[in-house]
């Protein structure tokens, strides 16, 4: 009996080989350094690769990702270097780390992110899109999930006609064919110079899901201040879902209080649903150091539409629905976990088990559960069970 375990044993591990060597599906890793080593990386690798950035750089030219890679940011940043260069993405692509500023030697200058129709760029919590001078940064045509827009300035100009291409502007335009999804958007500033005005987040005609929109500043807008807005639309089919549009202010006193979102032939009230919008603090973690999770007290925990989400994931990759229901805004509260059956279990030494684990009602909200696992060899003398760091499990 132990020699044909070990025989089938053996014959597994050859066929797994096998296969690895006949299906295997192989992908490479560029590491880039400047904008030639971005252009040729693009250029040479295929779909599922990865680019690894190396180093801070700036972009001389335009480059278009149009291959599905991961781009691994590494903490570094990738600076604009010139009034029209942009990165456009014309394929799926994840990235992570990496801090793309727009550095805009003028706000006239061509928006430095476009992701374009049809595509779907995923970007985590460490990755952040910012402008060190003024203009628009970021366009999207197709879908961007996640991604942190801060430390933006975006003017208006005097002079040009209503048509003209610098009015009317938005830090973050989502087109008719365009969705943000768990996306935070924050610390930015809108100005708007004489007869023209800026707005943080134009929607035209886009959708607008599970984002926290907080803590811009609208600043001149002077042609009306009734422009003066951290969230705007210019199509009746905008729509915004499970969204936070809070604590936006604007730096005028004599510009009403509420700033948040403009509600219009273009923004009806019906086209904002499940989402808030307001000056007072929703229940954020730590608003003033900018963390925008939700605290578990907050009314907008499990008050969002399920149906409206598409992401298995909030912004910072935790589990997107938690509770009960889908909560509002980028962060998802984690409901906290409990013991789901209070009893022994006999354990043979050497064998693996699973301990399973409950999460609790909604109701339990505000209060503090903990658990800690148990073992005893006689059933008399229970010692509790540690976590090893190195693997991540419980150890007897």
């Amino acid at each position: 009996m132990t020699t044909k375990n070990r025989v089938s044993k053996t014959i597994f591990l050859v066929v797994s080989m096998l296969f690895g060597w006949i299906f295997g599906v192989s992908s490479a890793t560029v590491s880039v350094s400047n904008y030639s080593d971005m252009r040729s990386g693009l250029d040479g690798c295929s779909n599922g690769d990865t680019i690894s950035v190396a180093s801070d750089f700036s972009l001389t030219s335009s480059v278009a990702v149009n291959k599905s890679v991961t781009i691994l940011g590494n903490g570094h940043t990738i600076k604009r270097g010139g009034a029209s260069v942009r990165i456009s993405f014309s394929a799926d692509v994840n990235v992570s780390g990496l801090t793309f500023d727009a550095n805009n030697t003028n706000s006239s200058s061509t928006s430095f992110i476009l992701v374009s129709q049809g595509e779907k760029v995923t970007m985590d919590e460490g990755t952040v899109v910012k402008n060190s001078s003024d203009g628009s940064v970021l366009i999207v045509e197709g879908t961007l999930v996640g991604g942190v827009v801060t430390g933006n300035t975006l003017s208006g100009h005097s002079g040009g006609s209503s048509s003209s291409s610098n009015r009317n502007r938005g830090i973050v335009r989502v087109t008719g064919n365009g969705s943000i999804i768990n996306t935070l958007v924050y610390g930015n500033t809108a100005t708007g110079v004489g007869s023209d005005y800026a707005y943080i987040v134009r929607n035209e005609g886009g959708l607008v899901i599970n984002c926290t929109i907080v803590k811009n500043t609208l600043s001149g807008n002077n042609r009306n201040t009734s422009y003066a807005y951290a969230l705007t639309s210019s199509s009746r089919n905008s729509l915004v879902r499970n969204t936070l549009v809070c604590m936006n202010t604007h730096s005028s006193s004599s510009v009403r209080s509420d700033v948040n979102v403009e509600f219009d032939e273009y923004m009806p009230t019906a086209n904002f649903q499940s989402s808030y919008y307001g000056n007072t603090n929703p229940g954020f973690v730590n608003a003033n150091n900018n963390n925008f999770a939700l605290e578990s007290y907050s009314a907008y925990v499990n008050s969002g539409t399920d149906s409206y989400n598409t992401e298995a994931h909030d912004l910072a990759g935790n589990e997107r629905i938690s509770g009960l229901g889908i909560d509002l805004g980028a962060y998802e509260f984690q409901e906290c976990a409990t013991i789901k059956a209070n009893k022994s279990t006999n354990v043979i030494y050497g064998e693996k088990i699973t301990l399973e684990v409950d999460k609790v009602s909604s109701s339990f909200n505000n209060m503090a559960i903990s658990y800690q696992w148990q073992s005893s060899k006689d059933g008399a003398d229970w010692s509790n069970i540690g976590k090893d760091a190195s693997s991540n499990r419980y150890v007897i």
